[in-house]
């Protein structure tokens, strides 16, 4: 039995070689420009799927919705300012120098000016799927603003979100517990703009 067992898992094989050497003749070039397509078409799907499981639970928001408090100068969209700490619960602190540890592992050579929670509390929204209710959801921004020199600024945006399901406990989202959402780089000049508003 064993040996029948055998023999046909090896004529299995021998007729899938023969097939893969049929589809072998083709040219090089078209067996890597199909490798490309399947390679760039599993990746746009798996990046649309990523999207939707995002926007289910309410991590992101639509690509085409515009951040409603982004400011326009000279074509260009801009976070912000924020430079005042409003939030003074004891996790705070380890909230700021963990995002700041993450920053000034990308940026080392940069003057930080502040780094600020500009909540008093957690912002919280519900979250919806197919038009129902199916949890809650909490977040807590963190920002950094450093000097870059005479040339220019930084200023990045980090996430605190944690969510629960109706009847639960909120839990963090640990791949996003920060997730570091934005960095917005800014000329001198904008900056000076960017301070008056």
């Amino acid at each position: 039995m064993k040996r029948i067992v055998f023999l046909f898992a090896l004529l299995l094989g021998m007729g899938t070689l023969a097939s893969a050497q049929e589809t072998q003749t083709t040219p090089q070039e078209k067996i890597g420009k199909a490798v490309t397509k399947a390679y760039k078409s599993t990746r746009k799907s798996m990046s649309r799927a990523a999207h939707q499981v995002g926007e289910a639970i309410g991590l992101e928001t639509a690509a085409n919705e515009r951040e409603t408090d982004d400011v326009k100068i000279k074509g260009y969209y801009y976070m912000p300012l924020y430079d005042t700490n409003l939030y003074h619960q004891p996790e705070g602190q380890t909230f700021r120098e963990t995002c700041l540890t993450q920053f000034k592992e990308k940026y080392p050579g940069v003057e930080i000016l502040s780094v600020a929670i500009p909540q008093t509390d957690w912002a919280e929204e519900s979250v919806t799927q197919n038009g129902k209710v199916v949890g809650y959801g909490q977040y807590m921004y963190c920002f950094i603003i450093a000097r870059d020199g005479d040339e220019g600024y930084i200023n990045a945006r980090f996430a605190y979100r944690k969510y629960k399901e109706a009847g639960g406990n909120f839990q963090p989202l640990v791949s996003v517990w920060p997730k570091w959402e934005r960095t917005d780089i800014i000329p001198a000049k904008v900056y000076q703009k960017l301070l008056k508003m």
